[in-house]
């Protein structure tokens, strides 16, 4: 049986989060503030980490985040937030998380994307990043510097339709659907080689 760490601040998410992970024969601890999770770390082991990126007031989310990524390496550990930003998905997945999940969240794709991620031994196929053209580099320095199309398209002095299908040619290169799932491949390569 797979264990799920759980760690966030609502009682709600962790209770829905818990009931849809156990009707999946998934073993599930949570824990709601700092403490209880460095116990339930201490005491087992666990198959991946479902953290909360926002907990009220404080850096808990990143300072256990660091902490998992230096003492858990094995460990994937998945980001959850209400408030994401790209901000927050670009430094949450340079530091190391796997992906980012934000609330609310359809049943369904939660549970399909902790079964991806508990099925798959590597986490990411960098390779593709190889054959993105300059201008396709360039568009995606700034979309991971959150940069919108339009401001994009000025930066470039290129049409904002032409930065959209750069966009959409970078998304598919990298096989991904979202914001999130680009991030966290392009993290991963250099972007400044071959320039």
């Amino acid at each position: 049986m797979k264990k799920v760490l759980l760690a966030d601040d609502s009682h709600v998410f962790v209770n829905l989060a818990k009931n849809i992970l156990e009707d999946n024969n998934y073993k599930v601890c949570a824990g709601v503030n700092k403490q209880i999770i460095y116990d339930l770390l201490a005491k087992e082991e666990f198959d991946i980490f479902l953290l909360d990126l926002k907990f009220p007031h404080s850096s808990i989310g990143m300072e256990l985040l660091d902490y998992c990524l230096k003492n858990y390496v094995d460990m994937p550990v998945v980001m959850i937030s209400g408030t994401a930003n790209i901000d927050e998905a670009i430094a949450a997945i340079r530091k190391g998380a796997v992906d980012f999940i934000e609330k609310p969240f359809d049943r369904k794709k939660f549970l399909c994307k902790v079964k991806t991620f508990l099925e798959r031994e590597d986490f990411f196929d960098v390779s593709s990043g190889q054959i993105l053209t300059k201008i396709e580099k360039k568009v995606l320095k700034l979309i991971l510097e959150g940069k919108a199309n339009k401001e994009t398209a000025y930066i470039l002095k290129r049409d904002i339709r032409t930065v959209e299908r750069h966009r959409s040619n970078i998304m598919h290169k990298f096989g991904v659907d979202n914001i999130v799932g680009l991030v966290k491949k392009a993290a991963l390569i250099n972007l400044d080689e071959s320039e």
